[in-house]
């Protein structure tokens, strides 16, 4: 956790990263932006302004800025400590972090350029900053596991442009300019060689400059995934595909082949989380028979529900299950906009081009979308009219972030809601007595470790009193029964840990549940609907609890 002014606004507010690869920016009780990365989140530091640092367990770190990253590096070692630190002197501190093979490097906040760095002789187990040699100034000290402790002081006099990592790092990237350059030229002499080998009545070696290359998505039901489409022009194949995608991959990349070199070639991508999500991809393209090749290299941005198809009418069962609410009528066309913008790629057989259509001949906005995870439908439509507006689907989850992306697009800043979500009711009722039975059974036991203990105490006293006397005999049966009540005392604690865990588990099911409620308003609705769930909770209403998170506060 940390506190940093992440919106900008002038105040600071609650960062809390956790183990859902989830970054949530808390005001008060109120969960105002969400961010979510591609692992666990262990670390995160407040920077200047509204940027703020963080690290993740595969070895990730960068900041971001007002909810977007500013930039993030990673590597194969694990960070253990992240700080921030004004080492530079140009009143601006840098980010700090300490790795799991010793090194630590500082880093400035906007780009990410690696302006220090030092090694220690074990894995940094902390990073500090404090006055530690008591002359009013504060240094940056980092401890190895080993007990090894460095200290670091700011650079002296002027902000220094540039980096402190003086003619060594500079003469490494000389060596590293150097490297790169004698591989260049040989890749050049190699082709150079292929070109003087070809035969004039053989195949091209070359890709002609003509050659274009086109990217698109199709769903892909069979496979459960969105397929990239990418196709170049004939007689051109493609023979490969490099794809880079965060929270796309196992390892934030894929190398796909086609069985054979194809002038279209289809790649599967299964996104986990519905959100935008840009990949970097690198299309290897050939003559047929040829060495030589070419790379194209180009962007393609997956739509927040590309893992969704567009299902004509009647070919799917409207869930029972969702959230309504009211917006105003001139904001439909814009809602019919934003449906097709962020379900693109997931276009049916109704729609043109590939394309859901934004609305029907009255303007009212009608579709209807299955999952290509599980199947699961899902049904959006508006009143042109009214302003009346549905979402009907089983994941309150899913309900829950349409209406904030809406919220977020048609810039919505105050939304109440009706839900009705039915089987996660039920559930959350379940939930609810599973807490009630884990606080009686926790008060339960307490008293019961309190009755063993007083025992214990009495026993201790009655074995005393037989030593004094010289009564052996009795001294002996006073442990024995010490001994048996110390055995339950162990029992009773295991017992009361395991309670304990339940109730922890079960506590956070309730909270998620109020987070999710929250999540189908906007504005001060959504803060209400968290205050009052945990009043109701506070006064054991569960009936009042189904009626907040149904109509709101």
């Amino acid at each position: 956790m940390a506190f940093a002014d992440a919106d900008g606004d002038g105040n600071r507010e609650l960062l809390v990263g956790s183990d859902d690869f989830e970054i949530r920016v808390f005001r008060g009780e109120e969960v105002i932006a969400e961010v979510t990365e591609a692992e666990r989140v262990v670390g995160l530091t407040e920077l200047s302004g509204s940027r703020y640092g963080y690290a993740l367990a595969n070895g990730t770190i960068g900041v971001y800025d007002r909810g977007q990253r500013a930039w993030r590096v990673k590597s194969k070692h694990k960070v253990h400590a992240l700080g921030t630190y004004d080492l530079d002197g140009d009143g601006v501190p840098e980010l700090v972090s300490g790795w799991s093979n010793g090194k630590v490097e500082v880093r400035m906040d906007r780009t990410g350029e690696t302006v220090y760095k030092d090694t220690l002789s074990s894995a940094v187990a902390s990073l500090q900053v404090a006055d530690y040699r008591l002359d009013g100034k504060e240094e940056l000290i980092a401890c190895g596991v080993n007990g090894e402790l460095k200290g670091y002081l700011p650079a002296e006099g002027e902000a220094i442009e540039g980096n402190l990592m003086g003619n060594d790092a500079e003469e490494e990237k000389m060596a590293l300019l150097a490297q790169e350059k004698q591989e260049l030229l040989f890749e050049l002499q190699s082709i150079e060689r292929r070109l003087t080998k070809s035969s004039a009545s053989g195949p091209p070696p070359v890709v002609p400059l003509s050659t274009k290359l086109e990217q698109r998505l199709e769903p892909n039901v069979t496979a459960g995934a969105v397929d990239m489409v990418v196709s170049c022009t004939p007689p051109a194949v493609i023979t490969g595909i490099i794809s880079f995608g965060e929270r796309l991959f196992e390892d934030e990349s894929i190398y796909a082949v086609p069985e054979r070199p194809t002038h279209e070639m289809r790649v599967p991508l299964r996104p986990k989380v519905d959100q935008a999500i840009t990949t970097l991809n690198k299309c290897i393209v050939s003559m047929p028979g040829a060495a030589g090749y070419h790379i194209f290299n180009f962007d393609l941005t997956l739509p927040p529900y590309c893992m969704y198809k567009r299902a004509a009418k009647g070919s799917a069962v409207n869930p029972d299950a969702g959230v309504s609410f009211h917006i105003s009528p001139n904001m439909v066309p814009r809602l019919a906009v934003w449906v097709s913008q962020t379900f693109a790629g997931a276009g049916g057989a109704d729609s043109a081009a590939g394309q859901p259509a934004m609305a029907d001949p009255s303007a009212n906005v009608d579709e209807l979308f299955v999952s290509l995870r599980d199947g699961s439908p899902l049904a959006i439509r508006a009143s042109a009219a009214a302003g009346q507006v549905t979402v009907r689907c089983a994941d309150m989850d899913m309900a829950g972030s349409i209406v904030q992306d809406l919220c977020a697009a048609l810039n919505i800043g105050e939304l109440e809601s009706i839900a009705n979500f039915p089987a996660k009711v039920q559930a959350f009722g379940e939930v609810l007595a599973r807490v009630e039975q884990y606080n009686s059974t926790r008060v339960r036991m307490t008293a019961e470790m309190a009755e063993i203990t007083n025992t214990v105490k009495s026993l201790v006293v009655k074995a005393e009193d037989a030593r004094m006397m010289g009564n052996m005999p009795h001294m002996r049966k006073m442990y024995s029964a010490m001994r048996d009540a110390n055995r339950d005392l162990v029992l009773e604690h295991t017992k009361r840990a395991t309670n304990h865990a339940e109730l922890l588990a079960a506590l956070k099911e309730v909270n998620q549940m109020i987070q999710r409620a929250a999540r189908l308003r906007a504005g001060s609705a959504k803060a209400r609907v968290v205050s009052a769930c945990r009043a109701a909770i506070k006064n054991n209403s569960p009936q009042a609890i189904n009626k907040i998170i149904a109509d709101g506060a």
